[in-house]
Order: C-alpha cells, then sequence, then structure tokens
C-alpha cells in the first residue's frame, strides 16, 4: 500500500508564489472591487496618500460588511468552493482575490469590517510574518488595536461597510526619493481612474459611485454610445 506523504507547500514558498500571480497593479484594485460590488456597495471610496512619510491605499465601501467571525473566515485562502452556487452580482470565484491580489502589491493588508448590529472587527495578512514565522498566520486585532489603527485612517461614517488598507506598497517603496514617490502617485491615480471608469462602467451610475482621492469617476463607455 502507497505511503502518504503531506506535501503541504512551505507557507513562505507559497507566499512568494502566490505574490507573483501577474496582477498589475490596477487588476488588483479591482479584484477587491469586486468585492464591494458583490457586497451590495453604493459608494466605494480609494485614497491612496501619504501617512508619516509612507504611502497607504485604502479601500472603504458601504456594503452589507461582516462580523468579526464572518471576516476572519473570509481572511482564510480559498475560502470558497468555487462548485458552490453563487449569487448573480457575486463577482468572486475561489475566495482568493482580496489576499492574492494584496500579496502582489504590498507588504501588509488590513481589512476592517462591520454590520448594522455587530461592532467593528479587523485581521491583518502581514507578509513579514509569514516569511519569518514560516506560518500561515493570521492576525485579529483587538479593540484597541483596532482604535490605534482607526485613528490613522479617515474612516468614512458608513452604517455597514468593510475597510481594506495596504501598507509597505512595493512600487512606491522602489521609489529613490519622496518626488520620485509623488510622481509614481500621480501615474497610478491617473492610470487607476481610467482603468477603473472602463472596466466598471455598467456598474458606476446612479446606483453606485466610485471615487479616488475624494474625486468622482466617470463611467466610460467602451462602444461610445
Amino acid at each position: 500500500m502507497p505511503r502518504e506523504i503531506d506535501a503541504s507547500p512551505p507557507p513562505s514558498a507559497h507566499l512568494a508564489t502566490l505574490s507573483r500571480m501577474g496582477y498589475s497593479f490596477n487588476a488588483a484594485i479591482a479584484d477587491i472591487l469586486d468585492n464591494s460590488i458583490a457586497a451590495g456597495s453604493s459608494n466605494i471610496e480609494l485614497s491612496l496618500l501619504s501617512y508619516d512619510g509612507k504611502y497607504r491605499l485604502t479601500i472603504a465601501d458601504d456594503g452589507c460588511g461582516m462580523t468579526a467571525e464572518h471576516l476572519l473566515k473570509n481572511m482564510v485562502i480559498g475560502c470558497k468552493d468555487p462548485s458552490t452556487e453563487r449569487e448573480l452580482n457575486d463577482l468572486g470565484r475561489f475566495g482568493a482575490g482580496l489576499k492574492t491580489a494584496s500579496f502582489s502589491q504590498a507588504r501588509r493588508m488590513t481589512v476592517f469590517s462591520w454590520t448594522h448590529s455587530s461592532s467593528i472587527g479587523a485581521a491583518q495578512w502581514d507578509t513579514d510574518l509569514v516569511k519569518r514565522e514560516d506560518r500561515w498566520c493570521l492576525l485579529e486585532l483587538s479593540t484597541a488595536e483596532i482604535e490605534i489603527e482607526l485613528a490613522s485612517l479617515d474612516r468614512p461614517s458608513f452604517g455597514s461597510g468593510t475597510l481594506v488598507c495596504w501598507d509597505g506598497i512595493y512600487s512606491l517603496e522602489e521609489a529613490e526619493d519622496k518626488y520620485g514617490a509623488e510622481r509614481i502617485v500621480a501615474a497610478l491615480v491617473s492610470d487607476l481612474q481610467s482603468y477603473i471608469g472602463l472596466h466598471f462602467h455598467r456598474f458606476i451610475g446612479s446606483n453606485l459611485c466610485i471615487s479616488i482621492n475624494g474625486v468622482r469617476l466617470q463611467a466610460i463607455d467602451p462602444f461610445m454610445r
């Protein structure tokens, strides 16, 4: 009888593989917007601004949100069975998009979420920690830690929703100086505005508002009707 061998990949090596899935910056953002739209959001606010000399990207929506327990389950990589029947507006498939998209662009990804009937919960993937420990060590933030994190963020006053935060964005860390980073940010934001306007044109309108750094985006009709 064949001998069974545990062939689970080392977390640090698996993470390195996931981080090289071929996402562009725009495609990674789009994967997160898919989740916001599937959650029934009417407003999605993106921000890419400097904080304490370092750039941070946030994506906040007013969707249905998640309880702390639900959030932790959704932070697991591959948390969805692709054969499970989905809702019509569910643009996700494998439950990996949020994580792999984030791993490809930033060192640390923190997700805050709350519902109309539950308090805010937060969980964090720190890729440096995973590599150092060689374990899939997901961090659940305490109430005090959440308050400290939110103090540095412009949390929208939505009754329910989700806030995704990227720290340690690779493309900005590679900039040689402050002015180089500013030029990269300006180019990223300009390109992202066009990308979202085109790729999400059928969603943007009276039922969905998407903004970047406070500027509301307009839908770009690819058929120029």
